[in-house]
């Protein structure tokens, strides 16, 4: 049922792949890797664990007088669902083996494989199968996996001048055009202030989704649909069509609390 699970995930990726949406799950890199069938190297480790990954670099230095900072045999301690530790051979008899000069590299690969890969491979395996269930394997001809990562998971950092070229503002305040002009100006410098975390977070409370496209383009744009000034409602949305319903509030100070407060609430709302 696990492994079922897991080609569940990689069928979902695949419908986001074949139709553009977002995918919300970040894989590590050697995770894309290996969906793209690409060589999995130590390299990688650097990507997952930095701290591990120089710890295992320092050893391909050392003159081994002293102590290293890891294991000083083939061995590698693994941890299981329930959380017990079992200490598992590199190579055979890999508990009998010192690490040294001569064989340290050896080591490095065998421990970073295990790190990385290990008993995952068979989850790894099941993902891909499943976009494979859903696109057929040469649209992946030719990717990185960092490309790969892109395309399914957008871009982290959200760009305002990328958010004001997708949205569209409505309108059924009744307000005056000049109120008008003057809200949209303090909705866009409002969103530039936020933090990264807080303009993804509005993101998602707006559009569904954790990110922006890599293109730069939602499949259908984004809007913000303005409501009569009440000060006491918050912000709504319709992540079905990418809407945003604001009331037309009193103060820039206002729409920055009101903001924040529905998207930390992720109160969402269909109108």
């Amino acid at each position: 049922m696990r492994i079922a699970a897991f080609r569940t995930v990689g069928r979902i990726m695949g419908i986001c792949l074949s139709q553009g949406d977002i995918f919300p799950l970040r894989f590590a890199r050697h995770v894309f890797s290996y969906i793209l069938k690409q060589p999995i190297c130590w390299l990688d480790l650097g990507f997952y664990d930095p701290t591990l990954f120089n710890n295992l670099r320092s050893m391909l230095t050392s003159d081994f007088l002293e102590q290293p900072v890891v294991e000083n045999d083939f061995t590698y301690v693994e941890r299981n669902s329930k959380g017990e530790m079992t200490v598992v051979c590199l190579k055979p008899n890999g508990s009998q083996i010192p690490v040294n000069k001569d064989n340290a590299i050896e080591f490095v690969y065998k421990y970073a494989e295990k790190v990385l890969v290990g008993k995952r491979i068979a989850a790894f395996e099941a993902i891909r199968e499943g976009i494979l269930d859903v696109i057929p394997e040469t649209m992946l001809d030719g990717l990185t996996p960092e490309d790969l990562r892109l395309i399914i998971c957008g871009v982290e950092t959200v760009s305002i001048s990328v958010l004001q070229a997708n949205t569209s503002f409505l309108d059924e305040s009744r307000a005056s055009q000049d109120i008008l002009n003057r809200f949209k100006q303090w909705f866009w410098q409002v969103i530039e202030a936020f933090t990264p975390q807080e303009k993804q977070d509005l993101v998602f409370f707006w559009t569904g989704s954790p990110s922006l496209p890599a293109t730069g383009k939602w499949q259908s744009s984004a809007s913000v649909m303005l409501r009569p000034q009440e000060d006491i409602f918050l912000p709504t949305a319709n992540t079905c069509i990418s809407r945003l319903y604001v009331p037309v509030y009193s103060s820039k100070r206002m729409l920055r609390s009101k903001l924040l407060m529905a998207i930390k609430a992720r109160n969402f709302g269909f109108v």
